[in-house]
C-alpha cells in the first residue's frame, strides 16, 4: 500500500532529526516520501523530479525545531505534496520551484532576521526584490551590513548567516544550469530560514519557510496531460 495514506502513517509516529534507521520507526520527512512513493527506504526519493524538493526537506527537516511534534506538524503539508504530485503522475518544473522558493525566501524570510537586528532599510531592500539579480544584490549587502553591526550581536549573527545563505541561494539559482546548483540554491534557501530562526521565534520562522516551499512546489506542478 503507498500513497498519501502510507505518508500519514509514517508521519504519525513523528519525524526526526536526520535519517531514520529503520522504515518501522521514525523517519526523516523526505524517507516518509520515498516509502509512501513505495521506493526503498532513502531521503533522496525519486531523484528524477524530487532532487530539488528532497534538497530543500533535508535540510529544513534537520534545523532546530522546538519539539519532534512542531517539526512533524509543519513538515506534513510538503512531504503530502510531494506524494501527491508523483502519485497523480505529474512531473515538476525544478527550474520553476527553485527560482520561485529562493525569490521568495529573500522577499519573507530574510526580512525577519534582519528586522530583529536592526538593519530595516536592508530588510526593506530585500523585501522588495523582484528578480533573482535583485535578491542576490541585497542580500549579499545585507550580509556585509549585519557582519559589520556592533549592536544587537546575536541578532546581528543569525541575520548575517541568513543573508549570506540567501546570497548564495539567488546566486544558483540564478545560474541553474551549472551542476547541482538547482538543489544547492534548494538547500541554502532552506538555511536562510534556519539561520533566520535561530535568533526570532524559530517554529514560526521554519513553519513558515515549510508554507512557501510547499506552494512553490505545487505551483510548479506539470499535470500529466489526459489522452
Amino acid at each position: 500500500m503507498v500513497g498519501i495514506k502510507t505518508f500519514k502513517e509514517i508521519c504519525a509516529r513523528g519525524l526526526c532529526r536526520g535519517a531514520g534507521a529503520s522504515p518501522d520507526g521514525m523517519v526523516c520527512v523526505e524517507q516518509a516520501v520515498s516509502l509512501a512513493l513505495g521506493e526503498e527506504m532513502s531521503d533522496t526519493p525519486d531523484g528524477k523530479d524530487l532532487c530539488e524538493a528532497s534538497a530543500y526537506g533535508r535540510c529544513v527537516n534537520d534545523a532546530a525545531w522546538s519539539s519532534v511534534e512542531a517539526r512533524t506538524a509543519a513538515l506534513i503539508p510538503f512531504g503530502k505534496a510531494q506524494v501527491a504530485v508523483l502519485r497523480r503522475g505529474s512531473r515538476v518544473n525544478s527550474k520553476k520551484f527553485v527560482k520561485a522558493l529562493v525569490l521568495r525566501t529573500v522577499r519573507e524570510i530574510l526580512p525577519i532576521a534582519l528586522r530583529a537586528a536592526g538593519l530595516e532599510t536592508h530588510a526593506a531592500a530585500c523585501a522588495s526584490a523582484k528578480t533573482l539579480s535583485a535578491a542576490s544584490a541585497a542580500s549579499y549587502a545585507a550580509s556585509y551590513a549585519a557582519s559589520t553591526a556592533s549592536y544587537a550581536a546575536s541578532a546581528a549573527s543569525a541575520a548575517s548567516y541568513a543573508a549570506s545563505a540567501a546570497s548564495y541561494a539567488a546566486s544558483y539559482a540564478a545560474s541553474y544550469a551549472a551542476s547541482d546548483a538547482a538543489s544547492y540554491a534548494a538547500s541554502y534557501a532552506a538555511s536562510d530560514a534556519a539561520s533566520a530562526a535561530s535568533y526570532a521565534a524559530s517554529d514560526a520562522v521554519l513553519s513558515l519557510s515549510v508554507k512557501i516551499a510547499t506552494e512553490c512546489f505545487l505551483a510548479a506542478e506539470i499535470k500529466k496531460r489526459k489522452k
